[in-house]
């Protein structure tokens, strides 16, 4: 279906959240009106890459943006839930003397 491209090792501080879409307002009486609108989930991945490898995540980067990807942390995590199909948000790296630490931000279709 596509391609499996590693991108670097996941490292503490990988998180889970959510975006609601739902409109939550309230009357002048302090009333609370809801419109229930859906729920898409949200993976912040975090990784290390050598520094060497820096310019290749960076291609991969441009390459997945704006495009329907699978992400995930590795095999054996994703017990948690970290493996979403979505688009990249958000992506950093911060290059080290040896080790960048990167961070991609990734939001689910629904």
């Amino acid at each position: 279906m596509g391609r499996d491209t590693p991108v670097g090792t996941t490292v503490a501080g990988t998180g889970l959240g959510l975006v609601d879409y739902s409109v939550k307002q309230r009357d002048e009486w302090g009333g609370l009106y809801i419109v229930p609108r859906p729920v898409t989930r949200t993976v912040s991945l975090a990784f290390q890459v050598p520094l060497e490898g820096a310019a290749r995540i960076q291609s991969i980067m441009e390459r997945v943006s704006s495009r329907l990807a699978v992400f995930y942390a590795g095999e054996g995590v994703d017990l948690w839930g970290t493996t979403v199909a979505g688009i990249l948000r958000d992506y950093d790296l911060t290059l080290g003397h040896a080790i960048c630490d990167g961070r991609a931000e990734v939001e689910s279709l629904a």
